[in-house]
């Protein structure tokens, strides 16, 4: 494995222990699981960013808020920590800062250009996160509960899925990857009359406990995959409770990539 942990390695926050459970997870199960934990708290804890200007007298609006820029390898980058005493040894001189959660700075930073770096200079639990990961993140933090649990299908008709079957084998191999994620995964078609698009959908049924983060980053790199694969129809990716009465039908019609009948 790249990088081990030292040896004397304590971590001192959720972050350098999340990640320390990451490193040591190696590649197998349990690291898709240790990913989605370190994902869940990177975007859920609060990280202290240094400002160029003091904020706004609301506090702390990502809106209104002015990034400090260091020079880090060459090119400017946003810096955040997760501590005051970690923010206070980087800082030479006292210096005005935000609070906001992980995912107000991976939103606020998408399109920008910058990389975000999360405690600069303090080995080995710096990261480093270039523009196109934060775009990635940003989508995984934005897409909403609805899109998370929900039918999703609207009155479309489901029916038996036709795709390509380079999509279907990527889909199962990224699938059975994720499997500390998941209970089940279909493929259907959504055939729909109205003036909603007809689709191809990826119904997920997560499993108790999942990663609500992990879920996020999963359907939306099965979207991605979806997408180089498929010119003419979108792929949607919905991730249904349980119980959700459309499983029955999904079943009936659908193609398992994952669980059911596999």
């Amino acid at each position: 494995m790249d990088d081990p942990i030292p040896t004397d390695f304590q971590p001192l926050s959720r972050l350098d222990a999340a990640w320390a459970e990451m490193r040591r997870s190696g590649e197998d199960e349990a690291a898709d699981a240790a990913s989605a934990r370190y994902l869940d708290i990177l975007l859920s804890e609060v990280l202290l960013c240094p400002l160029a200007s003091d904020p706004d007298e609301e506090g702390n609006d990502p809106d209104a808020i002015e990034p400090l820029i260091v020079e880090h390898g060459g090119v400017g980058a946003v810096v955040v920590f997760d501590s005051e005493d970690r923010l206070a040894n980087f800082l030479t001189e006292p210096t005005a800062h935000v609070a906001l959660p992980g995912r107000a700075y991976f939103e606020m930073l998408d399109g920008a250009e910058l990389p975000l770096i999360l405690n600069p200079g303090i080995a080995p639990v710096e990261a480093v996160f270039e523009p196109q990961t934060i775009s990635t993140l940003a989508a995984t933090a934005e897409m909403t509960d609805e899109e998370l649990a929900s039918d999703g299908f609207g009155n479309g008709q489901i029916l038996p899925p036709k795709a390509p079957e380079a999509l279907l084998t990527t889909l199962a191999t990224r699938l059975a990857a994720a499997r500390s994620l998941l209970v089940e995964a279909w493929l259907v078609f959504v055939d729909r009359d109205d003036e909603q698009v007809s689709t191809l959908a990826l119904a997920l049924e997560a499993s108790e406990g999942a990663s609500e983060a992990g879920l996020r980053s999963l359907a939306l790199e099965l979207s991605q995959l979806g997408a180089a694969h498929l010119d003419e129809i979108p792929l949607e990716v919905l991730i249904l409770p349980r119980d959700a009465a459309l499983f029955k039908t999904i079943r009936e019609q659908g193609f398992a990539l994952f669980g059911g009948h596999i």
